[in-house]
Parts: structure tokens; C-alpha cells; sequence
């Protein structure tokens, strides 16, 4: 993906995305979201719910998309990946972190994803067997959409794991009181 060149990285040169490229994006919250800005609305009620916009649409929805509330899960114009809408918006490091951490693919693949489906998310959460990957998520673009996926999942009695749920509360910035009773408030709001 990148060279070394006389001791500076050379960056992969960035395609440039035509304004009017359809691009298919995901709500990636526990609860609706809504967007109001000039001629560009839309509401998506549940997580999963998908909205196509155009390349210039996503502008404004730029820290969503990093932050991972938004995901773009398709690319509808043929000849762009995944990654050139990433990069053409300059989000690309989120999305690399999401296909090298929860898909666990090379980086030589990075352009050839076509497709995310947000359950991956959920799947990586409950099936990652190593806590220093778990961890790594965590200090990632994906921390948000991470925990709130461990707080879903553990309500529905799916994440039961201990040392996720551990690494969990300590990413938190409390104090120790507040770290320790986390998930036990969890279940008294149930």
C-alpha cells in the first residue's frame, strides 16, 4: 500500500471520486439517526438501516463515518472500492482499522472489500479469543460503536466473557467506584 522512499512514506495515490458516486451507508447506532442539512435528509430508525447518498453528501457526515455511527457498508458505482470513498473523505485510518482488526485482512486487500456488514462488529466482539486484539480495538476509531455493542450484547445475555468485559470498564476515564459498579448498574437498569 505505501513505499518507503529516500526515509519518507510514499502515500498511495488518492483516486478521485466523482460527486455523483452512490455510496450505501448504515446506521451503526442502538437507536435511530437523524440528519438534517440543506437539500440531504434522512432518518434511520434502527441499527442496519441503510440510506444511499452521493459521494458529495458524505462530506458533512464525515466524523460519523470515522467515528463508526455511519458506516459505509457498499459502494453502489462500479470501478470504487470501500476504500477510495474512505480515503477520498481522509477517514481512511478508521476503516483500515475496522478491515485489519474485526476482518483481519492484509492490507494488500484493503481496496478489494466491496461490502460491510455491521454484524461483523458484534461477531468480532464475541468471538476474538485474544485480548490484545480485543484491546487494540478499543484504542481504535472502533472504540464507540465497541463498547455500545458490548453494553447491547451483554444486555441480551451475550457477552459473557470476563476479560473483555474487563478491558471494557477500564477503558472508561472514571474512578474506581464508578469502573467497578459499571456492569452491575447495567442490570439494575434492566
Amino acid at each position: 500500500m505505501s513505499r518507503v522512499r529516500k526515509g519518507r512514506v510514499a502515500q498511495k495515490e488518492l483516486k478521485i471520486i466523482p460527486n455523483d458516486v452512490q455510496v450505501m451507508i448504515a446506521n451503526n447506532t442502538n437507536g435511530g439517526y437523524s440528519y438534517h442539512q440543506g437539500y440531504t435528509s434522512f432518518y434511520l430508525e434502527n441499527r442496519g438501516d441503510t440510506e444511499v447518498l452521493r459521494y458529495e453528501e458524505l462530506r458533512p457526515l464525515k466524523r460519523a463515518l470515522e467515528k463508526f455511527n455511519l458506516v459505509i457498508v457498499n459502494v453502489l458505482t462500479e470501478g470504487y472500492s470501500i476504500m477510495d470513498i474512505a480515503n477520498g473523505l481522509r477517514i481512511s485510518q478508521a476503516y483500515e482499522e475496522y478491515f485489519d482488526l474485526v476482518l483481519q485482512i492484509d492490507s494488500e486487500s484493503y481496496d478489494d472489500e466491496t461490502y460491510i456488514d455491521i454484524e461483523e462488529i458484534n461477531a468480532f466482539i464475541l468471538e476474538e479469543d485474544d485480548p490484545k486484539v480485543f484491546k487494540k480495538a478499543l484504542d481504535s476509531h472502533l472504540y464507540t460503536t465497541i463498547v455500545e455493542q458490548c453494553v447491547s450484547l451483554y444486555r441480551e445475555h451475550k457477552l459473557t466473557d470476563y476479560n473483555k468485559m474487563q478491558l471494557v470498564q477500564n477503558s472508561f476515564r472514571l474512578n474506581s467506584d464508578d469502573k467497578n459498579n459499571f456492569w452491575h448498574d447495567l442490570d439494575l437498569e434492566a
